[in-house]
């Protein structure tokens, strides 16, 4: 079996005043070769497309910035075996948020975001062992993180985040409207450095 992909990019960064911009363009193709003799499976797909990604952040003093951002991506499922070449999976993500620049060594960043996968691949109910692809699945939440640094080389992090993990279209419509599998509604993380 064979997962060849390659990739092209281009990028660019502006800084004006207080605006900072990014801006990229990514060129994927990914070549796959799926063989298992023991399901009869033969699957070869090639697979193209063309992601941006763009972001900005602006400063609104020396300690306070907002930022935006939008990115996309794509990925042929491995892993699983489908009877058909499955179709390349596709993301794409938004976020908005806050960060701030404390005194005494203390940052704190609020962002929202809303991530969209298609054509995941799903257990096959019809078909045991093999698996199909699903519809949609999105995964929208806030996100809180505060970092402390009181002193060069200790670093205190406590993050935060609240999500709705959700199938919005699936093959099946009593998956539709369901948690995603394995992914907190509400998820917490202390660590010390």
């Amino acid at each position: 079996n064979r997962y060849v992909a390659t990739v092209a990019y281009a990028q660019e960064q502006f800084d004006r005043g207080a605006l900072h911009m990014l801006a990229g363009l990514r060129f994927s193709s990914i070549d796959v070769t799926d063989q298992n003799p023991i399901f009869l499976i033969d699957n070869t797909s090639t697979n193209r497309k063309m992601t941006p990604r763009v972001g900005a952040v602006v400063d609104l003093s020396p300690k306070a910035s907002v930022f935006v951002g939008f990115n996309s991506g794509m990925k042929v499922p491995t892993g699983s075996i489908f009877s058909t070449p499955p179709k390349p999976e596709e993301s794409s993500q938004v976020e908005v948020g806050v960060r701030t620049r404390a005194l005494a060594g203390l940052t704190a960043t609020v962002a929202w975001f809303d991530l969209t996968r298609r054509n995941v691949a799903i257990a096959d109910i019809a078909h045991p062992g093999f698996a199909v692809q699903a519809g949609e699945q999105r995964s929208r939440g806030v996100d809180a993180d505060v970092r402390w640094q009181p002193y060069a080389g200790w670093t205190f992090v406590g993050a935060l985040t609240r999500q709705n993990p959700e199938i919005v279209q699936a093959a099946s419509a009593l998956l539709e409207g369901t948690q995603l599998f394995n992914v907190p509604k509400v998820s917490a993380r202390i660590a010390g450095r």
